[in-house]
């Protein structure tokens, strides 16, 4: 029994002289190990450790870099087989240097056009148009004139030269505009001197209180108007702005009524010239109509009228 508890004693008392070395060794194993685990990289797809701190040391993800070495002048191509070819096909160049670049290289799409490198200026002003320098295709500059606004506007425009049959228009919605204005140096100011209105009856409207016109003035817009208590077979030929009349035979007529084509807005102001005949004539008008009359009779005689809106 002496023996028994000589070696019981025995061992606890080298448990106690060993235990702080025992915790030590238990301590080590359970941090590395966890350290080991959590210090391993997540590859992508995994799943981050819910307990992993942002910028933590212990907790990083792969991530799959494309890269050149740190030498000057190093460069990384990317390439794709051509499986005709039975080749690789450089896309792309990066090069390292003082200031990096990644060049596009002289390929073919996957629509099998070409592509390459376009080189533009360092700088350019906002809006201004871009333009090809040269014939190769790669290499565009700012024009240095047209500026193209976010509205649609465009100014800075020295000359328009149309193409055979080229056409200056409306848009096409009801009441759209097109105006032709002038810059009034004096009072700083732009001149309105006309306005295209798109309309179910589209119009052109002249601004300005005086119109110089190189040449003449004629009128082709719409039918002829139409006559009545005229005389008989009565003939007219022009316009609502102008035109000429000849009152029909068997009288005596001594009125006639011109229906226009399309109404005027407002009553027209019409001159009215006869035939070297020397009867007196008068008009009469509303807007619709422009009434002629005489006090004597005007059978077979020609009448020529000249009507401007008020």
């Amino acid at each position: 029994m002496s023996i028994k508890a000589f070696s019981k004693s025995n061992i606890l008392n080298k448990i106690e002289e060993n235990k702080l070395l025992l915790i030590s060794w238990l301590v080590f194993i359970f941090f590395f190990g966890i350290t080991q685990v959590f210090s391993q990289p997540y590859s992508p797809g995994t799943q981050l450790n819910p307990g992993c701190s942002p910028g933590s040391s212990n907790c990083t993800v792969v991530i799959n870099l494309v890269k050149t070495g740190t030498t000057a002048n190093d460069t990384g191509l990317l390439q794709a087989y051509d499986v005709d070819g039975g080749t690789y096909t450089t896309f792309a160049t990066l090069t390292a240097a003082n200031t990096p670049t990644f060049d596009l290289a002289a390929g073919t799409t996957k629509g099998g056009s070409s592509i390459g490198d376009v080189v533009g200026p360092s700088s350019a002003t906002d809006n201004m148009i871009v333009r090809f320098n040269g014939t190769t295709g790669k290499i565009v500059d700012s024009d240095g004139v047209i500026l193209v606004g976010d509205y649609g506007e465009i100014s800075n425009v020295s000359d328009i030269t149309f193409i055979t049959s080229g056409v200056l228009k409306t848009n096409v919605a009801n009441a759209d505009k097109l105006v032709f204005q002038a810059y009034d140096v004096d009072g700083a100011s732009y001149t309105t001197f006309g306005t295209l209105t798109a309309g179910n009856i589209p119009t052109f409207a002249i601004s300005p209180t005086s119109l110089t016109i190189a040449g003449h003035i004629g009128t082709t817009y719409g039918s002829a108007p139409t006559l009545s208590s005229c005389g008989s077979s009565p003939s007219i030929t022009g316009t609502d702005t102008a035109g000429k009349i000849t009152i029909g035979g068997t009288g005596p007529n001594t009125s006639c009524t011109v229906t226009f084509n399309i109404a005027y807005t407002n009553a027209p102001a019409c001159t009215l010239t006869g035939g070297n005949d020397g009867i007196t004539i008068a008009a009469q008008t509303v807007v619709a109509t422009l009434t002629i009359t005489s006090s004597a009779d005007m059978s077979g005689h020609t009448v020529m009228y000249h009507c401007i809106e008020l």
